[in-house]
């Protein structure tokens, strides 16, 4: 159990804790600090091959950079509909995340967010959804099935990058950058 007074996290604090199965992020977490290796990022959560349920504290608007990047064991995520921000790399390297569903309420996805999920096949994102940055789904190699928002205006190089299985992508009109 985190403290509910939780505002930042260590990179690594639980990193290859194999019986970590459940976790609940309190909303008060803000801010992950994390170790940048070439060609890795080891959040707070990395290699934790058993974690498959996590849960956001009522009232989470934000999900922290780099919150699970390197988290092998996430099958799927449940984003409360009241994010609005999905943090930098916060999904970066979940090998095993397969389909992400992102809700009306979030308005951007930073840069890399849920790049090298390397098993993804399906993103639906969620008509909130303004900006994609940069390189947001990049190296997603089983990505297939992309549904945009209706109302993106901005979407940064490389969003989709290497992602050779997408073939078919409907742009939006409101689609400006």
């Amino acid at each position: 159990i985190l403290s509910s007074n939780l505002e930042e996290m260590k990179s690594e604090a639980f990193a290859r804790c194999e019986l970590l199965t459940d976790i609940e992020i309190p909303k008060s977490l803000t801010t992950c600090h994390v170790i940048n290796l070439p060609g890795s990022v080891e959040g707070p959560f990395y290699e934790c091959s058993g974690l498959e349920n996590v849960r956001f504290e009522n009232g989470t608007d934000k999900i922290a950079r780099c919150l699970f990047a390197g988290c092998t064991g996430l099958k799927e995520i449940n984003i409360p509909n009241i994010v609005t921000v999905i943090g930098e790399k916060a999904f970066r390297g979940c090998t095993n995340l397969k389909k992400i569903e992102i809700p009306e309420s979030v308005t951007e996805i930073e840069r890399h967010a849920f790049s090298r999920c390397r098993n993804m096949e399906t993103a639906i994102i969620g008509n909130g959804v303004t900006k994609i940055e940069e390189d947001a789904f990049a190296d997603c190699d089983k990505l297939s099935n992309v549904k945009l928002s209706k109302n993106l205006v901005e979407m940064g190089s490389g969003a989709f990058a290497r992602c050779e299985l997408l073939t078919d992508i409907e742009i939006p009109k409101s689609l400006t950058t």
